[in-house]
């Protein structure tokens, strides 16, 4: 892992996005982890991160916008995250996703690109407005005078849903949308065991064939990740540095 993220860092800032693929694409720790997720050949894995590199007219586009951050936060880190949520929502295909916490929007982006090439889905994302204090689990809120999402570019909008407020009641509020269930859920809002396992008992009571939904938990570091061992006896976990994802055992 340390190897990994020092080859990375050697690169140039402004294109460190695209330019780490290749060299992600070669590790086979995370290959592997991708692969045992989605149950495909760890070769078409590859394949898709390579695609990904190679597109140059989304990287075009994209690479500004992130680099006006100037590596604010978490907006041009050097993590995987953001690459793992797009190689899951490409190759499983989902029709709906939950995702809860946006922040700048990275993971956004990098769901709805999947989905505008596999031309299917709708991500449902929800959020607080930054107000610049302290989160109770210790994390920041502040974006240094950005709104939410800005990082998510107006052509990939058409597979969007943002809703600004707390995420327990408008997803309760919102619940006819799930009545297929849901099938992808990515938590990376406050990230507290009891928050944690609200969101997701909520998500989990929605539609019919939520039962089946993979879970993905950002910082498992903190409560959340304390949420996700629980999970064991009812889903194959999965981790990678501190991302998790859960798939149920049927």
């Amino acid at each position: 892992m340390e190897h990994l993220y020092s080859e990375i860092a050697l690169l140039s800032n402004e294109s460190a996005e695209q330019q780490k693929l290749p060299i992600i694409a070669k590790n086979s720790d995370y290959l592997n982890f991708i692969s045992d997720i989605v149950g495909i050949d760890s070769e078409k894995v590859k394949s898709a991160i390579l695609d990904l590199y190679a597109n140059n007219a989304f990287f075009a586009n994209f690479l500004p916008r992130l680099n006006k951050l100037d590596g604010l936060a978490n907006a041009g880190d050097l993590r995987f995250h953001s690459l793992t949520v797009y190689l899951v929502v490409l190759l499983t295909r989902p029709k709906t996703m939950i995702e809860t916490g946006v922040a700048f929007g990275k993971s956004s982006v990098y769901a709805l690109l999947a989905m505008s090439i596999i031309e299917k889905g709708r991500l449902y994302s929800f959020d607080l407005i930054p107000s610049g204090k302290l989160a109770i689990d210790g994390s920041s809120t502040s974006m240094d005078g950005f709104m939410s999402a800005t990082l998510v570019l107006n052509e990939l909008r058409n597979y969007w849903t943002l809703v600004y407020g707390d995420s327990l009641k408008n997803i309760e509020n919102m619940a006819g949308c799930f009545d297929e269930g849901v099938d992808l859920f990515l938590h990376d809002s406050l990230h507290t065991f009891e928050h944690t396992k609200s969101e997701f008992d909520l998500v989990m009571s929605c539609g019919k064939k939520t039962k089946n939904t993979i879970f993905m938990c950002d910082n498992l570091e903190m409560g959340s990740g304390e949420f996700f061992d629980t999970l064991s006896d009812t889903h194959k976990l999965y981790r990678f540095s501190n991302f998790g994802v859960a798939v149920p055992w049927n």
